[in-house]
């Protein structure tokens, strides 16, 4: 059975004080292992995919920041914890750096980011990939975002991913 507990506080100051938030979980869930793919189903995972086989006792804390200075907007995230499953318990730590940079304020953003996901198998690798992005404001309600993103693999020469793709968002 599974009783999940999910807890989340958070600031959210104006006029360039930076925001913070703590965040905690503990459930049974799918587990994502880090790999070398892009899963493009409902996920959009880049460097993992969700491992549907079997579930695993997750437990996180994150804290996040997000901090804008006139026309840049600096955020990233810290998530450590362990999954617990039939082959044992494993140490998870993820993180990203991003940079917003406002072009057209309420229409055009240019983005810069750095993810990291070690999965705590230690068989393969970890993934780590730098992307970056453009968003067009449509409307208040939607966003149309280009993007571009390539593994720390492939970068230091060895064979890895890189992904290119378009969103189209919706906010409700």
């Amino acid at each position: 059975r599974n009783h999940p507990i999910i807890v989340r506080v958070g600031s959210d100051f104006k006029g360039g004080v930076p925001n913070v938030g703590l965040s905690y979980y503990s459930g049974k869930n799918y587990i994502v292992r880090a790999e070398d793919t892009f899963q493009a189903n409902d996920l959009m995972l880049f460097g993992g995919y969700m491992d549907q086989r079997q579930l695993a006792v997750k437990k996180r804390g994150s804290i996040d920041l997000r901090w804008n200075v006139c026309k840049f907007t600096f955020s990233g995230v810290y998530t450590a914890g362990t999954d617990t499953d039939s082959t044992g318990r494993r140490s998870i730590r993820a993180y990203y750096f991003r940079t917003d940079y406002t072009l057209i304020p309420q229409k055009f953003i240019l983005q810069g980011q750095y993810d990291y996901f070690s999965d705590g198998r230690g068989i393969i690798f970890d993934i780590g990939s730098v992307g970056f992005g453009a968003t067009y404001h449509l409307t208040e309600q939607s966003w149309l975002r280009g993007f571009y993103q390539i593994n720390e693999r492939v970068l230091s020469g060895k064979s890895g991913m890189t992904v290119a793709g378009t969103q189209l968002l919706f906010a409700f």
